[in-house]
């Protein structure tokens, strides 16, 4: 059947009509009329079938769309993972407050740590029940790094009895000892006692809580380490009777 509309010269059109019209694809009426006719006339096939193999994809676009977020989302959670170190830096620093060791808390993790709780041991401190001294973060980014003023008074006056800056090269202190052998009467012993440079251990235990998908986690970690530190070395002659 041919298209009853109108050539610009005023001839008839000589298109077969478009389905379900009494017009071709170039006659009918409406911009969307005009779009789907025209394209359903090039793929060769009816309006119709041309729209819901439309809609058809675009469902199955915005499902594998979402399955794609949703499966992303999925593997990012995998993959992320709070995580934290704890540092003491062993140059010495003063402030109004007094003098103090940086004890740097770092947030390695994918998450942003609240109320993050460090409870620290050090050398120099009372070993009677694990004396720990306890400091709090209120808030901690992730991959950002927080420093806090040690300044336990017992490992600061040890700290200071040495030169044992990683950097301080030939300052550094070294335990020397020297003693005359003819001096030391029979039966006598002899001791010297003499500060170079050592190490000293500290424990960390650190507690924080983060959120995952709206659900408030709790992360906790126990952190073993040392830096340079003074020592005290003892040498003791005993000499034979």
């Amino acid at each position: 059947m041919n298209c009853k509309g109108k050539k610009k010269d005023g001839t008839p059109c000589n298109r077969n009509v478009s389905d379900e019209s009494e017009y071709c694809y170039q006659h009918v009426h409406g911009t969307w009329n005009k779009i789907t006719y025209f394209l359903a006339n090039i793929v060769g096939v009816k309006r119709r079938t041309l729209i819901w193999a439309v809609l058809f994809l675009l469902v199955i676009f915005f499902i594998e769309s979402y399955a794609n977020y949703k499966y992303t989302q999925i593997l990012d959670s995998l993959q992320l993972k709070p995580d934290v170190e704890v540092e003491i830096s062993p140059f010495l620093y003063s402030a109004v407050f007094g003098e103090y060791l940086p004890l740097i808390v770092t947030n390695t993790g994918d998450y942003t740590f609240r109320d993050l709780h460090v409870f620290i041991h050090s050398c120099e401190m009372p070993e009677t029940e694990k004396y720990y001294e306890y400091y709090r973060l209120p808030l901690v980014p992730s991959h950002s790094e927080r420093m806090i003023p040690f300044g336990n008074k017992k490992v600061i006056e040890a700290f200071k009895k040495g030169n044992c800056y990683p950097f301080a090269g030939k300052e550094r202190s070294y335990a020397s000892f020297s003693f005359n052998p003819f001096r030391i009467q029979q039966g006598e012993n002899y001791t010297s006692v003499s500060t170079g440079c050592g190490i000293c251990f500290f424990d960390a235990e650190i507690f924080a809580s983060y959120t995952i998908n709206n659900q408030n986690m709790t992360f906790n970690k126990n952190i073993s380490s040392y830096l340079d530190f003074p020592a005290d070395l003892t040498v003791m002659i005993a000499s034979s009777k």
